[in-house]
């Protein structure tokens, strides 16, 4: 249980206890194995107001309104990791793109990633809510591209020497952990879209890979900004799939 109150306090903005820097690595990295979990909160909003608000609001607001919702629940932690992803790739060598990275300030691609994130999600989500079909891809996807993170983080290494958000995470995890983040979000698809779901499921997780794989090659391995960046980039992938066969 404590595991899982550090997971929702670390990913979303609901205060459970300690923050991040309270904790050790030791301490935290156990709290991977829910990060699924956690993903029913931002989803379970997401798919309260996507359902319910188009009988009050057209479905543009209401997409709107149910995407609003997905990033002020986190904070926009993972928004912020896309965007320092987003400055890196400008980077010529790992070092270059380490340091862009860590950078706080926010740069043109950083900016760009954002803007074009956001207006895909609407793009994907409006006609969803306007089809009502795969109304549960808003439930799933933030289940399953946390589920990313887990994978990533227990299966990758850490390309810094020095201590970072990610450093908590990747590198630390054990399989135990991935098996049971596995579990709850397998339990999940079977309890709301199987189907659908396993679908979603394969895409995100091949999805996960290719930015595994590009990560590694470019700067040596996964950082926490590359975490957020994934988590979204997933998000994405799930939704623009269900908005396909929306139509």
């Amino acid at each position: 249980m404590r595991a899982l109150l550090k997971a929702t306090s670390f990913l979303n903005i609901i205060p459970m206890g300690k923050r991040l820097e309270g904790y050790s690595s030791e301490e935290l990295s156990p709290s991977m194995a829910w990060f699924p979990v956690v993903g029913l909160i931002p989803g379970a909003l997401m798919l309260a107001i996507a359902s319910f608000s188009p009988y009050l609001l057209p479905p543009s607001a209401a997409a709107f309104l149910a995407l609003l919702a997905g990033v002020a629940i986190t904070g926009g932690l993972h928004l912020d990791g896309l965007a320092d992803w987003a400055d890196g790739l400008a980077g010529k060598s790992k070092e270059d793109i380490l340091r862009i990275m860590k950078d706080a300030r926010l740069g043109a691609f950083g900016a760009s990633a954002i803007a074009l994130l956001l207006i895909g999600k609407y793009a994907a989500v409006l006609p969803i809510i306007t089809s009502r079909r795969g109304l549960m891809a808003l439930l799933l996807a933030p289940v399953i591209a946390r589920w990313t993170l887990t994978l990533l983080a227990t299966t990758s290494p850490y390309p810094r020497a020095e201590g970072g958000t990610g450093k908590a995470f990747v590198g630390q995890g054990q399989p135990k952990f991935l098996i049971t983040a596995t579990a709850f979000m397998a339990l999940v698809i079977l309890m709301t879209a199987p189907l659908p779901g396993a679908a979603y499921a394969i895409i995100a997780a091949g999805t996960a890979w290719l930015i595994r794989h590009h990560s590694i090659r470019r700067a040596g391995g996964i950082t926490g900004d590359i975490l957020g960046a994934t988590c979204e980039i997933v998000e994405l992938a799930v939704l623009v799939t269900a908005s396909i066969s929306a139509r």
